[in-house]
């Protein structure tokens, strides 16, 4: 077996546990009323998670050539349940010291076996596993000066060729990027807010899953990640209708059945259901 294979189980495990990871932080910031980390964790996871599908798609592909039955690898990942803080720290962490590098071993394997397509894909998911790291240490800086209480939207201005992000209303006009050197005219402004409903319309990318809110997307459309075509995004699902529980009420003298519809945020007394 070559180590390709192994390699993109391992990448796989790691964007599988990172999404959920990624999911419970979401969840953490939200109790502490931090919404707009709490926004960034959900995205960011919903975009490991197509990172994700296209790791275990090559996988496949690979199984096929080598007759490949069952991959036995060791990895290791640390355990974070903290506050949004130290969940931020621990992210920042994850991708540097394990996500960015592991992409980087994979992709010269790739290369020397004669994996080509993989390694092109995997340097995709490699860069914007950068951007990640820089979303996250935007935020962490943010929470630990306080200023992501103070505003209802935070503006970001970021590198669009290494992903470097700082935190500024604006940037003068002799800027240099810190981490590439490049100057402002490789700098986009973007706008960091809690989005209400994230699956309310809008686009994903197929590829890299980075997420725009508008109804149409022009002909000429490329991914501002991973520079795939318009035809690589598809359809954000729509803000469902409001769901309503049914329960059913049974009498004990007869057995007759009625259904009864109850409110969507409707919770029973005793026991809390549904959870």
């Amino acid at each position: 077996m070559k180590k390709t294979a192994k390699n993109l189980m391992k990448a796989f495990i790691h964007e599988a546990q990172a999404r959920t990871k990624y999911e419970i932080f979401a969840r953490i910031a939200q109790k502490e009323e931090l919404p707009l980390i709490s926004t960034n964790f959900i995205k960011i996871a919903e975009q490991v998670k197509e990172h994700a599908y296209w790791i275990f798609f090559m996988l496949e592909q690979l199984k096929k050539e080598e007759l490949i039955e069952n991959v036995k690898i060791e990895i290791e990942s640390p355990i974070t349940y903290g506050k949004t803080a130290e969940n931020l720290e621990s992210a920042i962490k994850e991708v540097e010291y394990n996500g960015v590098p592991i992409y980087h071993d994979i992709i010269n394997t790739a290369d020397k076996e004669g994996y080509t397509d993989v390694a092109i894909r995997l340097k995709e998911i490699s860069q914007i596993k950068r951007n990640y790291l820089h979303r996250f240490r935007t935020l962490s800086k943010l929470l630990q000066d306080n200023i992501i209480f103070q505003k209802n939207k935070i503006i970001v201005w970021k590198c669009m060729e290494c992903g470097y992000e700082v935190a500024v209303d604006e940037i003068p006009n002799d800027f240099i990027c810190p981490s590439c050197g490049h100057l402002k005219q490789y700098f986009k402004r973007e706008i960091l807010k809690a989005d209400k409903d994230l699956k309310q319309g809008g686009w994903i990318c197929m590829e890299c899953g980075y997420q725009i809110e508008q109804d149409k997307l022009p002909e000429n459309w490329k991914c501002p990640s991973c520079k795939r075509s318009k035809e690589y995004f598809k359809r954000k699902p729509s803000k469902a209708k409001e769901e309503r529980i049914s329960v059913c009420l049974v009498c004990l003298e007869c057995g007759n059945e009625e259904k009864v519809d109850l409110p969507q945020d409707w919770k029973c007394s005793v026991c809390g259901y549904p959870h």
